[in-house]
C-alpha cells in the first residue's frame, strides 16, 4: 500500500516538474511584461533628479509635485531641460533597461530549468528503480512455482488428512518396462495413503514410483498409459503421462492409480509406451504392452449379477446393463477376455431401428488376456435428442476384437441385440 502511494506521488510530481520545465523553457514572460519591467526601471531613474528651472521666470519646479510653474503658471512640457532629460531616458535607457531585464530573466530561466531538469531526472530514476524492483520481485516469486518444460525429480507431498507411506509390497523382478536406445524406464516402488480417520483397508489411490533415465544426447518426450490393473481394464486410462525429459538426465517421478481396491496392486499393464525426440524425427513404440507384477496378493472377482449376457464364444463373453448415470439411455458393457492373447476392442457400428449409427465408448480399448474390461457409457451418437430415449427401439451392437500379436486371431462378434439389457 505504501509502495503504491509513493509511486503515485512520484508520478504526479514528475508531471508537475515537466510542466514547469516546459513553461520556463518557453520563456513564459510576455513582451508587455518586459516593457512594464523596463518602464519601472525608467521611472526610478526619471525621478532621481525631478527639479528643473522655469524658462519664463527662472523659478525652480519640482516635477514630482507640479505640472506647471508654481511661480508664474507657465507649462514646462516644452522646456528644453525637461525634454532633453525625458528623451534620453525614453530612447536610450529604456532600451538598456529592457535588455537588462531580458538578460536577468534568461539567466533566471536557465538556472530554474537546470534545477527542474535535475528533479525530473531524479524522479524518473526513482520510478525506474521501483519498477525494476517490482519486476525482480515478481520473477523471484514466480520462477520457483513456474512449470518447467522438463519433468524433474519429485517428492510425494502429504495432505491435510493423510500421509504417504511405502507400501508393504514391492515389484517382483527388475521393474523395467522400457529399455532401448539409451532410454530406460523402471517401476521402482509403491506408496499408499494412510488416512487420519479410522478405516479398515480403504480403497484409494496408490502412488507408483518411476525412474526415467534418458542417456541420449537429446531431449525426449515419453508417453505412457495404463488402463489395466489387477485383472480389470477400463476404457479410460488409470495412468496417462506425456512429458519431456532433459538429455542425459536421471529422474524419479510419481503417478497415482485411482480407486485401487484395498490399495493393493498385484499387477499393472502398460498398454502404450511411446518415445520420441523433440524434433519428431525419432520415434519408438514397443510391439507389446509391458507387464509389472508385485509381491502383493490380490484376486479379482467381478459381480455379473446385474448384467445380461449378450454374446459368448470360446474367446470372449460380452455382458451389458442399462445405466442411468447420464441424461440419456446408455449401456455399460463388460467383456471377459477368456483367450490366451491380448485384444483391442473397438466398435464403429451400432444399429438403431436398422439405421447404422456410430457408438461411443469403444475405441481401441486394450484387454489383456484373462482380464475383465468395462466400458461405462456406450450409446449411439445422433442429431440432438434423436437417440436420447431408446425405449421401444431395436438396438444392435457389433464389437471388433483385434489381436496385434497374431492378426489371424482378430475377429468380430457381429451384431447382437443389446437392447435386451436396457430395462432388465
Amino acid at each position: 500500500m505504501i509502495f503504491t502511494l509513493v509511486f503515485l506521488v512520484l508520478i504526479i510530481f514528475l508531471f508537475v516538474e515537466i510542466f514547469r520545465y516546459v513553461k520556463v523553457k518557453a520563456n513564459a514572460f510576455s513582451a508587455a511584461e518586459v516593457k512594464k519591467a523596463a518602464q519601472e526601471q525608467v521611472q526610478k531613474i526619471t525621478y532621481k533628479d525631478p527639479v528643473i528651472s522655469c524658462d519664463y521666470c527662472g523659478s525652480q519646479i519640482d516635477t514630482t509635485k507640479f505640472q506647471i510653474c508654481p511661480q508664474c503658471g507657465a507649462p514646462y512640457n516644452n522646456d528644453e531641460e525637461w525634454k532633453s532629460r525625458h528623451n534620453v531616458v525614453s530612447e536610450s535607457f529604456i532600451d538598456k533597461s529592457t535588455e537588462a531585464v531580458i538578460t536577468a530573466r534568461e539567466q533566471k530561466s536557465k538556472e530554474e530549468s537546470k534545477r527542474l531538469l535535475r528533479n525530473i531526472k531524479r524522479t524518473i530514476v526513482a520510478l525506474i528503480v521501483m519498477i525494476l524492483a517490482v519486476v525482480v520481485l515478481a520473477i523471484v516469486v514466480t520462477i520457483p512455482d513456474a512449470p518447467s518444460q522438463y519433468r524433474k525429480n519429485e517428492k510425494l507431498k502429504d495432505g491435510s488428512y493423510y500421509k504417504y507411506e511405502k507400501a508393504d509390497y514391492k515389484v517382483d523382478g527388475d521393474g523395467i518396462i522400457y529399455d532401448y536406445d539409451g532410454v530406460k524406464i523402471t517401476v521402482t516402488g509403491f506408496y499408499t495413503k494412510v488416512y487420519d480417520y479410522s478405516s479398515n483397508e480403504p480403497d484409494g489411490p496408490v502412488a507408483v514410483e518411476f525412474r526415467v533415465e534418458n542417456n541420449r544426447n537429446e531431449d525426449i518426450k515419453i508417453a505412457i498409459s495404463s488402463n489395466s490393473v489387477n485383472g480389470f481394464s477400463s476404457n479410460s486410462s488409470y495412468i496417462y503421462m506425456y512429458d519431456t525429459y532433459k538429455k542425459n538426465s536421471d529422474v524419479v517421478i510419481y503417478e497415482d492409480y485411482r480407486n485401487v481396491p484395498k490399495q493393493l496392486i498385484s499387477e499393472i499393464v502398460f498398454d502404450d509406451i511411446k518415445i520420441r525426440n523433440t524434433n519428431y524425427n525419432y520415434e519408438k513404440t514397443p510391439s507389446e504392452p509391458a507387464v509389472i507384477k508385485t509381491t502383493a496378493s490380490y484376486i479379482f472377482e467381478f459381480d455379473y449379477d446385474d448384467y445380461v449376457e449378450l454374446y459368448s464364444d470360446d474367446k470372449v463373453d460380452v455382458y451389458a446393463v442399462y445405466t442411468d448415470n447420464l441424461s440419456r439411455d446408455a449401456y455399460t458393457v463388460i467383456v471377459n477376455n477368456k483367450s490366451d492373447y491380448n485384444l483391442y476392442a473397438s466398435s464403429k457400428e451400432m444399429k438403431v431401428d436398422n439405421m447404422v449409427v456410430e457408438p461411443s465408448g469403444l475405441y481401441k480399448s486394450y484387454i489383456p488376456s484373462g482380464y475383465c474390461f468395462k466400458a461405462t457409457y456406450v450409446y449411439p451418437y445422433g442429431n440432438g435428442d434423436e437417440y436420447k430415449d431408446l425405449s421401444g427401439k431395436s438396438v444392435f451392437l457389433n464389437i471388433n476384437f483385434e489381436c496385434k500379436e497374431d492378426p489371424s486371431k482378430s475377429f468380430s462378434t457381429g451384431y447382437f441385440d443389446i437392447s435386451k439389457s436396457l430395462f432388465k
